[in-house]
């Protein structure tokens, strides 16, 4: 079993200003000193599946903290997800607190190692490369859902387990398939069908926003539905989320990690995108 794992900076708790956008309560404290309340998030991503555990501690990062949240995943899983691991290979960055010469860790990973019964190889990025590391493009998309709220309290900052947890169950089930982009030169019926054909079999169901440019779809022998979005999330969510999903991880991925693409080199990009962020069962 593949995983990648790290810690996000430590959020701090109460009436502070995260930036973003909300259309809540928008006055928040624009300076965050004397805050007693802090949690540290942790993540670990199981490269074979895409999904992603988190954990929330009020220590610091520290190994004994990384260790603990690895016994709280491998806990979670299904004894028969358990039975089928052979081993672990878990990627990680090459900080002080759970780098190859931190002997607390190496004794905490080795206890670990035989509390599972599993073997277990550790990858470390170079210096200035923890960037590639698979977990890191999930804190944007955290981010991204906290938005400009406050994290006010424990419970508003971990709400999104709920969410998450049913939106990931549809998607497990009646949304997953693959995932094809192209560049298109325009938004107009005829490069958008155009690019349907190209990719899908005619008697399809296809399922988009009520944009114009789909609406040639039936014509072509497509079994159409358009839903009208009108920038409602719960509609989108409902309907459509892998492919919001998609294209929330596409610019994740290429402003956070490449920090921009050129127009030229955008199509060569698209075609290595599903690789580097898209669960390999979502991809052919």
């Amino acid at each position: 079993m593949r995983l990648s794992m790290d810690c996000k900076a430590t959020v701090k708790i109460g009436d502070y200003s995260r930036g973003g956008k909300t259309r809540g309560d928008h006055r928040a404290a624009d300076h965050d000193m004397g805050c007693e309340e802090k949690h540290t998030p942790f993540g670990v991503v199981n490269e074979d599946s895409g999904s992603l555990h988190l954990s929330f501690g009020s220590s610091a990062k520290t190994s004994d903290f990384i260790i603990d949240s690895l016994y709280a995943w491998w806990e979670r899983q299904a004894p028969e997800e358990r039975a089928r691991v052979t081993h672990l290979q878990i990627k990680a960055d090459n900080g002080p607190e759970s780098n190859g010469r931190r002997t607390q860790f190496l004794k905490r990973m080795v206890e670990f190692a035989d509390h599972i019964g599993k073997s277990i190889r550790l990858l470390y990025y170079p210096p200035y490369h923890s960037k590639y590391n698979p977990v890191e493009r999930c804190w944007g998309i955290l981010e991204k859902h906290w938005n400009g709220a406050k994290l006010t309290d424990t419970q508003t900052m971990v709400r999104h387990r709920e969410r998450d947890s049913a939106l990931n169950k549809r998607r497990n089930s009646r949304y997953a398939g693959r995932v094809r982009l192209a560049v298109v030169p325009d938004r107009g019926a005829d490069a958008l069908c155009g690019f349907v054909k190209s990719v899908v079999a005619p008697g399809a169901r296809i399922i988009t926003d009520d944009w114009s440019g789909y609406a040639g779809l039936s014509k072509h022998g497509y079994d159409h539905a358009a839903i009208a979005e009108r920038g409602d999330p719960q509609v989108a969510e409902e309907f459509m989320p892998i492919i919001h999903l998609v294209f929330s991880n596409l610019k994740t991925w290429m402003l956070g990690i490449h920090h921009g693409v050129s127009p030229q080199h955008l199509q060569a990009y698209l075609r290595r995108s599903p690789r580097a962020f898209i669960p390999r069962k979502l991809v052919e």
